[in-house]
C-alpha cells in the first residue's frame, strides 16, 4: 500500500478517535493537549498497519 495512503488513513482514523472522545465526554480537557493527540496517532498508525498486514499479505 502507498505509504501516502497509509498516512491519510491514518490521520483520518486519529481524527475519528478524537471525535468519539469528544461525543463521548465533551467537557475532557484532554482534547486540547498535543500529547493526548499524539497518543491518538501512534495508536491509529499501530491498527492501520495491523489492519494493512492482515488484508494486504506481501508476496
Amino acid at each position: 500500500m502507498n505509504q501516502n495512503t497509509k498516512e491519510a488513513l491514518i490521520l483520518e482514523l486519529t481524527k475519528a478517535k478524537i471525535g468519539k472522545q469528544h461525543i463521548d465526554n465533551p467537557t475532557n480537557t484532554n482534547l486540547t493537549k498535543a500529547e493526548f493527540w499524539i497518543e491518538c496517532y501512534l495508536e491509529a498508525e499501530k491498527e492501520i498497519e495491523e489492519a494493512v498486514k492482515r488484508l494486504i499479505p506481501e508476496n
